[in-house]
C-alpha cells in the first residue's frame, strides 16, 4: 500500500519508505493458527473488509530527536517482530489461507506537520484516516504509520495494525519497546525470544497442542450444557438511531472501592468488574445466572508472556448469582473465572462446531450475546487506599455511537482497562440509551457500596437502580434457562399453512426438559418429524421460540379450552419424538 494523504494541509505532508530487513528462512507458508483463523472467518463475514477491527496506537516522542533515527527505530521494530511482516494467502485452489513473512521490504511512512496547540486534533485525524481503511489481507504491508512533526521536530508516531496480526497485549508491547528504542536505543532491549503466530501455529499441530485442544473443547461442552438460547430477548423493534450506543463512566471513587475489594476478598478487579455487571444482567433477565464469555489474553503462557501476535479467545462462564452478600458472589465469579482462563486459549474450530451441536441437541440456537473485555493488568496491584465518603454521583457517563456492524457478534460489550473506569456498549434493541447510564451508575454505587461495608442485600441495590427489566407476558416460561414465548412457537408452527391448530406446553418433569407440541393437520400424508425438520432452522434461530421436543398428532383440535389436558382428551394418532 503507497502512503495515504493524511495531512491536514496538502502542502504538509511527505512519505519517507523505511527499510527493514531480517534474514531468515523463506517458508512456503504456514497455516493459520486457531485464533487467526477463527478472527479470518469473522472478518470474512463482512464485504467492506471490517475497518472497524483495526486496531490503533500512538507513541509520543520526547522533544530532541531526529526522525531519522526515529524512522530507524520503527525500521528496527517491524525487523524484530514476524507478525509486523506477516502476510495471507490462500491457496490457489480455494483452500484454508496460509501466512506467509517477509523477510525484507520497505514500509511507508507519513511524515505530518502540525502546529502544537493541534498535536491533539492531528493524532485523531490521522488515525482516523489510517484506520478507516480496510487492510487487503494479500497485501504485504499490514501495518500503517505516521510521525507527527511539531516544530520540525517527531513528537508522536501513530500506527494501526490488522488485528490479524497483534491483540490489545502485542499493542502495549510494541508501544513499550518501540518508546525504549527511541529513548535510550534498540540495542539496550534484549532479543526476543517468544513464539511467533507461524510457530504457535505449528505448536498447536503438535501432539501437545492437539491434547490442549481436547482439554479446552471438553471445557466448552460442559459450559455449553447449562447456557440459554442467548441472555437477552429483544424488547423494542423500534430501537435508537443510531442503534448501538457506548457508556463510559469515569470514577476515582470507583478506582478506589475496587482496590478495596480486591485487597479484602483476594480476588481481581476483573472478577469484581464481571460480577457486579452479571448481576445486573441477571436482574433484568429476571434470573439468577448470567451466561457470559470473556476474553482470555493466552500471553500468561511463558512461551507467549512477550509475543506480538493474536493469540487471546474468548472463554464461556456460567456464573451462578446466588450469593447473599456480594463478597459471596465475588468469590463464585472468582472461582468460575479462573477456570474459564485456563481453558479459554486458542479456540480451537471444533468450538463452533460444538456451539452449533449443543443448542440443535437442545432445540435451541446458542448465542453469546454478552462479552467482558477487562484488561490482564487491572488486577491485585492497585491502591487499596481505603474508598472516600460516599458521596453524590458528580461524573455523568459520556457517550459516543457505533455502527451496528461493529459490534454485531455480541449484543452487550464491557471493556476496562482502568479500575476508574468502565465502559458498556450496548444494542438498543436489548437496552435503552437511558437504561445503559443508569446500569453504569449502578454498578458504580454497587460496588462503592460493598467496599464501604453497605449492610443491605446487594440485589437492592441493583433493584434501586431503575434499570428496565425483561417485560414477560403470561405465555412465557422459562425451560432449560431459556425464555420461551409459547404463543411464539405455536404461531411459527402453524404460519406453514401444513398445520391447522396447535399448542404447546413445557414438557412434564419426569419426561425431561423441553416442550412438546400438540398438533392437528387434515393432510392423509403428514409427517411430523418431516415437518419439524422442515422448520428446525427458523424455530432454532428466533430467540423466543424452541423446537419441540415431543409432538402430539390429534385427530382434532379442543373445541374451546386449550389446555394440555384438553388437547389429550382428543383421539391422539401419534405421538413421538421430534429429534434426538
Amino acid at each position: 500500500m503507497s502512503g495515504l494523504d493524511l495531512s491536514l494541509r496538502p502542502e504538509a505532508a511527505e512519505i519517507r519508505h523505511v527499510q527493514f530487513c531480517r534474514p531468515g528462512k523463506i517458508e512456503e507458508g504456514a497455516r493459520l493458527t486457531n485464533a487467526q483463523k477463527h478472527l479470518w472467518d469473522i472478518i470474512s463475514l463482512y464485504e467492506d473488509g471490517a475497518p472497524q477491527l483495526n486496531m490503533s496506537a500512538s507513541v509520543d516522542i520526547s522533544p530532541g530527536k531526529q526522525l531519522g533515527d526515529v524512522l530507524a527505530s520503527i525500521g528496527w521494530l517491524i525487523e524484530r517482530y514476524e507478525s509486523l511482516r506477516t502476510y495471507y494467502e490462500r491457496g490457489s485452489d480455494g483452500g484454508d489461507p496460509r501466512q506467509r513473512v517477509l523477510f525484507q521490504g520497505t514500509i511507508p511512512v507519513n511524515i505530518i506537520s502540525a502546529e502544537p496547540e493541534n498535536l491533539a486534533s492531528a493524532t485523531s485525524a490521522i488515525t482516523s484516516r489510517l484506520q478507516e481503511v480496510p487492510f487487503d489481507l494479500s497485501s504485504k504491508q499490514l501495518i500503517r504509520c505516521a510521525v507527527i512533526l511539531v516544530d520540525d521536530e517527531p513528537r508522536r508516531i501513530v500506527f494501526v495494525l490488522c488485528r490479524l496480526n497483534a491483540d490489545g497485549w502485542s499493542k502495549a508491547i510494541i508501544c513499550d519497546e518501540l518508546a525504549r528504542a527511541i529513548e535510550h536505543g534498540s540495542q539496550e532491549i534484549p532479543e526476543s525470544v517468544m513464539r511467533s503466530p507461524a510457530e504457535q501455529a505449528i505448536w498447536e499441530q503438535s501432539p501437545e497442542g492437539q491434547s490442549e485442544n481436547r482439554r479446552i473443547v471438553d471445557y466448552w461442552k460442559n459450559q455449553l450444557k447449562v447456557f440459554p438460547r442467548a441472555m437477552f430477548i429483544a424488547q423494542s423493534p423500534a430501537v435508537e438511531r443510531p442503534r448501538w450506543w457506548r457508556g463510559e463512566l469515569k470514577s476515582p471513587r470507583l478506582g478506589a472501592a475496587c482496590g478495596a475489594l480486591s485487597k479484602q476478598y483476594g480476588v481481581s478487579i476483573a472478577t469484581i468488574f464481571t460480577s457486579a455487571f452479571s448481576m445486573f444482567f441477571a436482574y433484568m433477565n429476571r434470573t439468577e445466572f448470567c451466561a457470559i464469555s470473556s476474553v482470555v489474553s493466552n500471553h500468561f503462557q511463558p512461551e507467549l508472556i512477550a509475543a506480538v501476535g493474536n493469540f487471546p479467545q474468548n472463554a464461556p462462564n456460567f456464573l451462578s448469582l446466588r450469593g447473599a452478600t456480594f463478597g459471596d458472589i465475588l468469590r463464585s465469579t472468582e472461582y468460575d473465572a479462573l477456570e474459564g482462563y485456563m481453558c479459554g486459549s486458542y479456540w480451537p474450530p471444533e468450538i463452533n462446531r460444538e456451539i452449533s451441536r449443543a443448542g440443535e441437541q437442545r432445540g435451541i440456537e446458542i448465542e453469546l450475546d454478552i462479552l467482558f473485555n477487562i484488561g490482564a493488568r487491572v488486577g491485585r496491584d492497585v491502591d487499596a487506599k481505603p474508598p472516600p465518603e460516599r458521596s453524590v454521583d458528580k461524573t455523568p457517563p459520556t457517550f459516543r455511537w457505533r455502527s451496528s456492524a461493529e459490534l454485531d457478534h455480541n449484543r452487550f460489550y464491557v471493556e476496562s482497562f482502568d479500575p476508574s473506569s468502565i465502559t458498556l456498549c450496548a444494542d438498543t434493541q436489548f437496552i435503552s440509551k437511558e437504561d445503559i447510564r443508569l446500569l453504569l451508575h449502578g454498578v458504580e454505587r454497587l460496588i462503592c457500596g460493598a467496599a464501604e461495608d453497605f449492610q443491605g442485600s446487594p440485589w437492592d441495590v441493583v433493584r434501586e437502580a431503575g434499570v428496565g427489566r425483561l417485560k414477560t407476558g403470561a405465555n412465557w416460561v422459562q425451560i432449560d434457562n431459556c425464555w420461551v414465548d409459547l404463543e411464539a412457537v405455536s404461531d411459527s408452527i402453524c404460519s406453514t399453512g401444513i398445520v391447522q391448530h396447535c399448542a404447546v406446553f413445557p414438557m412434564s418433569k419426569e419426561a425431561g426438559v423441553g416442550l412438546v407440541s400438540y398438533l392437528a393437520s387434515d393432510r392423509d400424508d403428514f409427517d411430523a418429524r418431516e415437518f419439524f425438520g422442515g422448520i428446525r432452522k427458523e424455530l432454532l434461530s428466533l430467540r423466543t421460540t424452541m423446537l419441540p421436543r415431543r409432538y402430539v398428532r390429534c385427530d382434532a383440535a379442543p373445541a374451546a379450552n386449550q389446555s394440555e389436558q384438553s388437547w389429550r382428551r382428543q383421539s391422539v394418532l401419534e405421538e413421538g419424538a421430534v429429534f434426538g
